[in-house]
């Protein structure tokens, strides 16, 4: 199963994705702690509204290791990326 395809963007603790009509589907809502942490509240609702770009960014990352694997051989800090972004997106795709 795919994520829901759009811009994903926070509105306070909701994350909602912009239908093509103008109006927006909520993909999920922030619960809000006891301890009012407002601001990480906010900050863990970008980073999950950010999730489909760094998924993104993943497998573009990826994919220019592997084409520059087949011309040379990676350092071993190219090869933590490449292991670094294959983790991530076999985690966000659940695979």
């Amino acid at each position: 199963m795919e994520h829901t395809k759009g811009k994903w963007e926070t509105r306070w603790r909701d994350i909602v994705v912009k239908d093509n009509n103008g109006g927006q589907f909520r993909i999920c809502t922030m619960i809000q702690h006891i301890n009012e942490a407002e601001k990480e509240d906010k900050a863990n609702a970008r980073l999950i509204a950010a999730a489909p770009e760094l998924l993104e960014a993943c497998k573009a990352m990826k994919k220019i290791l592997s084409a520059i694997a087949a011309s040379r051989s990676l350092t071993v800090k190219e090869w933590e990326i490449f292991g670094n972004a294959e983790q991530a997106i076999a985690e966000a795709e659940a695979k």
